[in-house]
């Protein structure tokens, strides 16, 4: 069997370290590792650019990407490639990439699809009292998370117990099973399911609604306050805020301090 190529896009994360370390166990070969030059991360085990270094594999950001590929030279890392793997990637990705590749391009998104497209997943979950939530790998198309699906593993939650730091580190675990499932997949040859999304299903959320969604306001409820706190506490960002004289001033719990101090325990 031809051994795979690919082009991995992520962002500087643990699960993103393991889901690349998982590759190369499995004997696949990364072409290049595409992330931000911009943000820096204090941890070398989560920086994508330390790992592309330590590996001898090539490190670019998208601009110097879509430069080359504008440039219409050839490169041998970008030729046959097998599969660009999107993994907790932020930003689109243009037709001009995508169309390098002989399979497409494959997210792995830390929601549930159709119902839960774009940012916010973690706190929205929350915030819409979910009993479950999931992961979920697809094609990607011309828009955000709205390409055919391959699977979603759903699990159960206890979103009143949750934070979004909480259930984020949940939903990383399960993220990386289900990217072995789709990676043996891939190395059995077996066909790839596809699922047409329904685009009106579900909803995309934005940048712009999260921040909406983040603040807290004088006709909320208590009960309302408490779970915008639980939904938006991911430190070190701005949680869940009020607003006074123009400035945002994040807002905890006793819920949040009692998590606090049973981590400062450990």
């Amino acid at each position: 069997m031809k051994k795979l190529k690919i082009i991995f896009m992520g962002k500087d994360k643990y699960s993103t370290i393991t889901a690349l370390e998982y590759l190369l166990t499995k004997k696949i070969k990364i072409s290049i590792i595409i992330g931000s030059k911009k943000h820096k991360s204090d941890d070398q085990n989560k920086s994508l650019k330390e790992f592309a270094r330590k590996n001898q594999i090539k490190f670019f950001d998208d601009a110097e990407i879509y430069k080359k590929i504008k440039a219409n030279k050839k490169f041998n890392f970008l030729e046959e490639v097998d599969l660009i793997i999107s993994f907790l990637y932020w930003k689109k990705i243009k037709p001009s990439l995508i169309k390098l590749s002989r399979l497409g391009c494959i997210n792995f998104h830390p929601a549930i699809l159709p119902e839960y497209r774009g940012v916010g997943g973690y706190n929205l979950a929350i915030m819409h009292r979910l009993s479950q939530w999931g992961v979920s790998a697809h094609f990607i198309d011309e828009c955000f998370d709205t390409g055919d699906i391959i699977k979603v593993n759903r699990f159960k939650i206890k979103s009143d117990k949750e934070t979004a730091l909480s259930l984020e580190a949940k939903t990383q675990i399960k993220l990386l099973v289900l990217f072995d499932q789709i990676i043996n997949m891939l190395l059995s040859e077996k066909k790839i399911p596809r699922i047409k999304q329904l685009k009106t299903k579900g909803k995309y959320f934005s940048k712009k609604d999260f921040e909406k969604l983040r603040e807290i306001n004088s006709n909320d409820s208590i009960k309302m306050i408490n779970r915008k706190i639980s939904a938006f506490w991911f430190p070190p960002f701005a949680g869940a805020y009020i607003k006074i004289k123009n400035q945002e001033f994040t807002i905890i719990n006793q819920k949040i301090l009692d998590e606090i101090n049973n981590k400062s325990s450990k």
